[in-house]
């Protein structure tokens, strides 16, 4: 989560969750073949594509999809488009997408990928109105004592999903 520790740091709390999901039906390598895959910007990529038949169809006005479950029933829910192009959560109608479950089989193709995202929030609390725990104004005196200004600095959350056949 962290490179380096600055030196005038004094205190960090850190928070981290990890899914580690094991496939109930896990991929063979018999269904996995290198296929190109279109990007959501058009760009095409020659990558792993993992096929299977799904037994949960997701079908909306926006959208398509499937479900695929992994152990101790939690489920992985792949959602796509009818339109080219970028796309919201809003947008697709999530609700409505996941009410439309049907028990149909599909034959569904996967890409194995790895994706890593970090996000800064502290120019967005200061913009909901949180703006007295941040710079030289905060007041942390009842956590450290002395004269020196404690204020919090940075507030960073990463994700990282790794989707891959097992």
């Amino acid at each position: 989560l962290i490179d380096e520790i600055p030196y005038d740091t004094a205190m960090m709390l850190i928070n981290t969750t990890l899914f580690d999901g094991k496939w109930v039906m896990p991929y063979e390598e018999y269904q996995i073949h290198e296929e190109t895959f279109t990007l959501a910007d058009g760009t095409e990529k020659t990558t792993d594509l993992m096929s299977s038949g799904e037994g949960f169809y997701l079908e909306n006005e926006a959208a398509t999809g499937f479900v695929k479950y992994y152990e101790n029933g939690y489920r992985f829910v792949a959602v796509l488009p009818r339109e080219k192009g970028d796309f919201t959560m809003e947008s697709l109608s999530l609700d409505t997408l996941l009410a439309s479950w049907k028990n149909h089989k599909v034959i569904a193709k996967l890409p194995s990928f790895s994706f890593e995202t970090s996000m800064q929030f502290v120019e967005i609390l200061e913009q909901m109105g949180m703006t007295d725990a941040f710079g030289a104004g905060a007041d942390f005196s009842r956590l450290l004592e002395g004269e020196r200004d404690l204020f919090i600095s940075s507030i960073l959350q990463k994700a990282k999903i790794d989707l891959t056949a097992s």
